[in-house]
């Protein structure tokens, strides 16, 4: 609603004074903003470091200083009019995140910082979880193929830097069309939901469990060699064995079972393509000698060697 004349002209008088009292300048708070932040503006007006008032920090958690202030830069002309997203904290502590944008305005000669701001708690909230649905498989809750493809790239660049190993297991379920087949697609789902529960529970936790696509799954090994690897394929494999699952003994080797393929870089590969290439030909090994077991292969001599465990 607009003010009324008398309102107007006291309010319009206290900001002259308020800025006449304060030549260095001031921060004033509208309506909106109480509301916002908790904060009266009795309690706001005049001061110089609204930072320390709302204990402002990036949406980092790295707290601002006076000079980072893009208030101060818009009034001292050092760039054009800015938004950035902050950390606030209200008066009774609560944080809210908040966009605000700040110009500079002159008036009577003299340059002010004006600043908006708006909260973006639920916006950002939002955008959060519509990034956790992309890199997520719907179905098992596992990272899916285009989050397993950012994560290996990461990982590889970072054995590069420390030095590292990093293995791969690839995992097909076996004979997994005909136990959709005779059981259908919702069985076959839960079944899928089911192994990618065992094959978290029976991985450390530092390792990326993923969906590859259909009945396929990646396992991320991160500063492991191949050695271990092979012994972690080998207790997944047991793990699936052993478990039960709805009329597996119709399967064609009497349960629902697994085959891995194991590769390590740098031991097998040179980079992210080859890593994957190598566990693909080890996993086809696994299936051609039978299924329900672990392979891998090593490119060090001439004449590749394989090699499989039950």
């Amino acid at each position: 609603m607009p003010r009324k004349p008398d309102s107007t002209k006291a309010h319009t008088k206290r900001l002259k004074s308020l800025f006449k009292e304060h030549p260095d300048g001031v921060m004033l708070i509208d309506r909106a903003l109480e509301i916002l932040t908790g904060w009266g503006a009795e309690e706001v007006e005049g001061r110089r470091k609204c930072n320390l008032l709302f204990c402002c920090k990036g949406v980092t958690g790295k707290g601002t200083s006076p000079q980072g202030c893009s208030g101060l830069k818009a009034i001292q002309g050092k760039g054009p009019s800015s938004c950035v997203e902050l950390l606030f904290h209200k008066k009774d502590g609560e944080p809210i995140l908040v966009s605000c944008s700040y110009g500079r305005i002159d008036l009577d000669g003299r340059p002010y910082a004006l600043g908006i701001t708006r909260e973006i708690t639920q916006r950002k909230k939002k955008e959060e979880e519509l990034k956790a649905q992309a890199m997520t498989d719907g179905l098992t809750g596992l990272t899916n193929l285009r989050s397993f493809v950012a994560r290996l790239e990461q990982e590889i660049e970072r054995a590069n830097r420390y030095s590292h190993p990093l293995s791969l297991i690839l995992i097909d379920v076996d004979h997994f069309k005909e136990y959709n087949d005779r059981n259908g697609h919702l069985q076959g789902n839960q079944a899928l939901v089911r192994l990618a529960q065992l094959l978290t529970k029976n991985s450390r936790k530092s390792n990326i469990v993923s969906r590859y696509g259909g009945e396929e799954f990646a396992i991320l090994l991160p500063e492991t060699g191949k050695q271990t690897a092979v012994q972690a394929a080998v207790r997944l494999r047991r793990a699936v064995e052993d478990a039960d699952f709805p009329n597996q003994q119709n399967q064609p080797l009497g349960t629902l079972s697994i085959s891995l393929g194991v590769s390590s870089y740098p031991q097998d590969a040179d980079g992210q393509a080859a890593l994957i290439e190598a566990a693909d030909r080890s996993l086809y090994l696994a299936k051609r000698r039978g299924r329900n077991r672990v392979c891998w292969q090593s490119r060090k001599i001439k004449k590749k060697r394989a090699g499989t465990a039950p």
